[in-house]
């Protein structure tokens, strides 16, 4: 069931939830604009929603230490260091075709440029839900490993 025609606060009940019962906090939030619209709005009272929310969470004795990749571009007169501009909007396809299995998908432009954002060359990926290998493959393109598991024996 998804979240954008039913149950519509359940994204942030599930997000308030790790917040009260675990020990991990929001790190970044980034808006992700796919590039097309699909499926249609059959919904006469919400707008046809392009965007959804991606949240990068981190342990909370790690929030000082957790980086991106942003290059230090400058020094300020301070001392304090100036870094490059990465923005919280990501614009990147929806999937990488239809699949039988999965018409969910994210697409691998979408996570290669979430794995160029915050992830170190060599580092282990888990994706616990796997389907049709997107990480996997954008792990393989970005000289990362990855481990996955699916639930589907398809």
């Amino acid at each position: 069931m998804s979240y954008s025609s039913m149950n519509t606060e359940l994204m942030f009940k599930t997000v308030s939830s790790i917040f009260e019962e675990t020990n991990f906090t929001l790190a970044d939030d980034i808006i992700w604009k796919k590039k097309t619209a699909i499926p249609n709005n059959v919904s006469k009272n919400k707008l046809t929603r392009i965007t959804e929310h991606i949240f990068i969470f981190c342990r909370e004795k790690e929030f000082k230490t957790f980086n991106s990749n942003k290059k230090v571009v400058g020094i300020s007169k301070t001392g304090q260091k100036i870094y490059d501009n990465i923005y919280n909007y990501i614009e990147a396809k929806n999937n990488d075709g239809s699949c039988k299995l999965n018409k969910a998908t994210y697409s691998t432009e979408l996570v290669n440029k979430l794995i160029n954002i915050y992830i170190k060359s060599k580092s282990i990926i888990y994706d616990p839900f796997m389907s049709t290998g997107t990480t996997a493959i954008s792990c393989l393109e970005n000289d990362c490993y990855y481990i996955g598991s699916e639930i589907s024996k398809e």
